[in-house]
């Protein structure tokens, strides 16, 4: 119910990530990025950052070599450096650009692997993820890795100022090939065809290098609060703004909403448009919902929260904010969701069969149920369109089984940083 996707999404998303973890080079699969409108280069206790300043082309990722830098330390152990490029700090996010000379260039390796882990000296500042994290090869030197990272602070860290300390490992002592010692994946192209069971891409590193350690102090740009309580109505549901959190890095909203039935209606693909960046929301927390036990956010119950008697609300946080610059932030939601059940009837199968065949469409719903218990179910591709993609072909899918209900809803908030 609080989570975004049911159990058949999480196998299709698995179903990506293993295709993502075994393919050709080419994130890293993330809902969204920073840019320069909201990675500002930084020294610590510097003005605010101007982000227009920071153009790079925006077809890259947050990694882009063209982002100008202000190395903040650079070390270097057995022949490798890692240079610490740029720090940004805000109420509820830190972010840092980082480069990587002297490995090899394996263009193979798919994920870079270690680990990062940051830490705000005083203990006010409690990290957890949430975040992101992208590497990529730069075109000129394909052996110069260059790299972002960034996660949320738990509680919005007010402090004029933090201290911080980041140690950055690079490699691991593992034998085998785990994806959960890696730091970040590298783009892949669409059309990556996998490698075959059980072979897997070499390491990169192919040992464990060494920690870098860095120590910095940053300015934290401050959080800007608003209850616009603004309303928007689309295909007779009602939705609500009522709460925006936003810092030049991040945003949070909370949105109620009246559900088309009983079932669990989720907030589809909402994307918002803030300091010059589209993105799409990174997270999705149910806050309330009449129909599933009312209150369900975080406890105490926020003073001042007036759930709608009936209906949702919703809470959504996105990688962007306002880039320290004045002006409107455009809020949109295409439509709502119903998550996936765990068992879809084959009468809807049936019905949803018929439409996608119409449409030169032809999936298959498969449920695997394991010997030593659990299971799980996806779709199976028969056939798709030239030019579709198993993404959209999904996105068709729900749609013609019902589990789409049309918007869209959208808000405009002005913002003075």
């Amino acid at each position: 119910m609080s989570t975004k996707h049911s159990l058949a999404r999480l196998a299709f998303l698995l179903i990506l990530l293993l295709t993502s973890c075994l393919n050709e080079p080419s994130h890293t699969i993330e809902t969204a990025t920073e840019t320069s409108e909201n990675v500002a280069t930084q020294s610590p206790l510097d003005e605010p950052p101007d982000a227009t300043e920071l153009a790079t082309d925006p077809t890259l990722t947050p990694v882009s070599t063209q982002q100008p830098s202000t190395i903040i330390d650079s070390h270097t152990i057995d022949g490798v450096t890692l240079t610490l490029d740029w720090v940004l700090v805000d109420a509820r996010r830190v972010s840092f650009g980082y480069t990587i000379q002297g490995l090899p260039h394996i263009a193979e390796a798919t994920e870079l692997f270690g680990e990062i882990q940051l830490y705000e000296k005083s203990g006010v500042g409690e990290l957890h993820w949430n975040g992101h994290s992208s590497i990529e090869r730069t075109k000129e030197a394909p052996e110069t890795l260059v790299g972002s990272w960034s996660s949320v602070f738990a509680r919005p860290f007010t402090q004029p100022t933090g201290d911080f300390n980041l140690d950055i490992v690079l490699g691991d002592d593992q034998e085998i090939y785990d994806i959960n010692y890696a730091i970040a994946s590298f783009p892949f192209p669409v059309d990556a065809t996998p490698y075959p069971p059980h072979v897997f891409p070499p390491k990169l590193p192919d040992h464990k290098i060494g920690t870098f350690h860095f120590e910095f102090q940053s300015q934290v740009f401050p959080l800007t609060s608003l209850s616009p309580g603004k309303s928007s109505t689309s295909n007779q549901i009602q939705m609500t703004l009522e709460k925006m959190d936003i810092t030049t890095s991040f945003s949070v909203v909370t949105l109620c909403y009246s559900k088309p039935s009983s079932n669990d209606w989720m907030v589809s693909r909402a994307t918002l448009l803030a300091g010059g960046q589209e993105t799409q929301n990174n997270s999705y927390s149910l806050i309330f919902d009449a129909d599933y036990g009312g209150y369900m956010g975080a406890y105490p119950q926020p003073d001042g929260f007036l759930p709608p008697q009936d209906g949702r609300c919703v809470e959504l946080e996105f990688l962007s904010g306002h880039g320290n610059h004045p002006g409107n932030v455009n809020l949109m939601i295409p439509s709502l969701e119903q998550s996936m059940p765990e068992v879809i009837p084959d009468s809807e199968l049936a019905v949803a069969r018929e439409k996608l065949l119409a449409q030169g469409i032809d999936i298959d719903w498969r449920v695997e149920v394991f010997a030593g218990g659990g299971g799980g179910a996806g779709p199976v591709y028969n056939h798709l369109p030239a030019g579709m993609t198993e993404t959209e072909a999904f996105q068709r899918f729900i749609e013609a089984l019902g589990y789409i209900y049309p918007g869209a809803w959208e808000f405009t908030v002005n913002i003075e940083p």
